[in-house]
């Protein structure tokens, strides 16, 4: 799989997230982790000091958690 294909199955996977509540973000990472081999990295990147996770593929991340709030809290209506 190349890393294209993985950031596709990334970006897919997030929107899903989004779209469906139904879904649960450590199923979601799980998947992710399984398909493309990315590991899921926890740092903190982004505001306060909570660590933020996400996938990085060629420098590009995709997160999952930032400041220890699920991506899903910064998109609902």
């Amino acid at each position: 799989m190349t890393n294209r294909a993985g950031l596709y199955i990334i970006v897919g996977l997030t929107l899903l997230v989004v779209c469906d509540n139904n879904y649960k973000i450590t199923e979601i990472e799980r998947k992710v982790e399984k398909i493309s081999n990315i590991p899921l990295q926890t740092k903190n990147v982004i505001g306060e000091d909570t660590p933020d996770k996400f996938y990085e593929i060629n420098g590009i991340k995709s997160y999952t958690e930032i400041d220890g709030k699920s991506i899903e809290t910064y998109f609902q209506k």
